[in-house]
């Protein structure tokens, strides 16, 4: 009987490495959080997520691995996994399936026809790939954070916009409201002086007449008691009482009409239509004119003629005369009051209106025409740019090109209001403190229109003549 083959010896499997709680791979040098084993590449995940979430994990201990001589050289390319299956070092990385290969693995027939390269070539190809990500998305991440800042700057300038125009028609809306209260308490006012004078006059009426029917009754009851007298007694004197009969006269009551002579209109939601009843006559002042201008006889217009006009030869003496800026000033000054007028101001595609101080130097170069320097103006450029200014320059929304032009000029509450009274809008209002006199100012289109000359500014008419109070008060008597 032939010999028994020896026995294999029994197969002892190797010793599993430990491995991390998180990813599952072996390690090196553990660290404890926790209670828990962690790789070194697990715990600096952990602690970055604890600090971004504010906490801040804490190691329990650090345990040495088997090959703790080599933690002083310990890097992350050095680290190598297991293979599941086989327990031996993946060192291969399938390109077909994406997977890590151990040697066993790779010769397969599972991976036979794949591409297969080594984990370092592999890493440092997806490496370059990383790297290409981390700087795509960091283009990506500055752009959408411009992005971002445009749209906040955007969400603020439209807040603004809104904050603005909501002031503006709180504004205009109170200030209607302040007309409407003072129309409704001047017409009531009419009313009650209108019914004053026409109950004064019928009461006086009623006064005659209740005298004369008690001087009637008493003559009456004269008569009839000395109707009834005895003959002696009746024709005693009789004549006299007779007489008195004959000669009296009825009173013919003064003729007061019951319809009211004046009528009281409820003013409608027309601003421009309020603002007529502030409308004053102003005309042009010569003597300050730019040299370019040419002022109407009438001094309602004026307009550019490029070449200087003739002026009297004591001329060079006015201080009153723009030398430099092509303006011209309104005869009339206000200290106090509302004050309100149009210009007519047609295609012109330029031209500036508003008041100044009467202070403002006529002379050499000013700064900036701003209520700083003495000036609160609308102006036109390029046809269709209508600014207002303050600090700086702001473009004003006007839809419709205004052929006139009405301002407004509230003293005592510091408000020049500019209106576009074809489409009886509000453009633009300033909001300040007065002192000194005031002034209107103009300052036509510098441009040619064809052999008509000039665009030239054109005043409208005042208000006709008013009767005064006390005129008013005397017609009602």
């Amino acid at each position: 009987m032939a010999d028994a083959p020896a026995s294999k010896p029994a197969f002892k499997p190797k010793p599993r490495r430990p491995v991390c709680a998180l990813c599952q791979g072996p390690y090196k040098t553990a660290v404890v959080v926790a209670g828990q084993k962690l790789c070194r590449f697990c715990f600096s995940r952990v602690k970055r997520e604890a600090a971004a979430s504010g906490t801040s994990p804490k190691d329990d201990r650090e345990e040495k691995g088997e090959q703790e001589q080599e933690r002083g050289t310990e890097e992350e390319g050095e680290f190598q996994s297991l293979c599941e299956e086989h327990r031996e070092d993946l060192t291969w990385f399938c390109t077909k399936e994406k997977a890590l290969l151990c040697e066993t693995c790779k010769a397969s027939e599972a991976h036979a026809s794949h591409s297969v390269v080594p984990v370092e070539d592999a890493a440092q190809e997806y490496q370059g790939k990383l790297q290409h990500a981390v700087s795509l998305l960091t283009r990506q991440l500055q752009a959408s954070v411009e992005q971002k800042y445009k749209e906040g700057k955007k969400t603020a300038v439209w807040k603004d916009k809104v904050h603005s125009q909501k002031e503006r028609v709180e504004s205009e809306f109170a200030k209607l409201y302040n007309f409407l209260v003072e129309e409704e308490e001047e017409l009531l006012q009419r009313l009650k002086a209108e019914e004053r004078q026409t109950l004064k006059r019928l009461d006086r009426n009623l006064t005659r007449l209740s005298k004369q029917n008690s001087s009637l009754k008493q003559l009456v009851k004269e008569i009839k008691s000395k109707s009834q007298k005895a003959p002696a007694e009746l024709l005693k004197d009789v004549e006299n009482v007779l007489a008195r009969t004959e000669n009296v006269t009825l009173f013919e009551p003064e003729v007061v009409p019951t319809e009211l002579k004046n009528v009281y209109n409820i003013p409608c939601l027309d601003m421009i239509q309020i603002l007529t009843k502030f409308k004053v006559d102003v005309s042009l002042d010569p003597t300050t004119a730019h040299p370019s201008l040419l002022v109407s006889t009438d001094r309602k217009s004026v307009e550019y003629r490029g070449s200087w006009q003739l002026r009297p030869p004591d001329d060079n003496n006015n201080t009153e005369r723009f030398d430099t800026y092509v303006l011209v000033l309104g005869s009339e000054a206000f200290t106090s009051g509302r004050h309100y007028w149009e210009v007519e101001v047609g295609d012109s595609p330029e031209w500036d209106l508003g008041v100044c101080r009467e202070s403002v130097s006529r002379k050499g170069q000013q700064t900036i025409f701003s209520p700083i320097s003495g000036y609160w103006r609308l102006w036109l450029r390029k046809g269709d740019q209508y600014k207002a200014l303050i600090s700086c320059p702001t473009l004003l929304p006007v839809n419709t090109r205004p052929k006139r032009v009405g301002v407004f000029l509230d003293y005592s509450e510091g408000e020049v209001s500019f209106y576009d009274v074809t489409e009886r809008t509000h453009i633009y209002t300033y909001i300040g403190t007065f002192c000194g006199p005031l002034r209107p100012f103009f300052s036509p289109s510098r441009q040619q229109k064809g052999a008509n000359g000039a665009h030239p500014l054109l005043i409208c008419p005042g208000p006709k003549a008013r009767m005064s109070k006390k005129t008013a008060t005397s017609a009602l008597n």
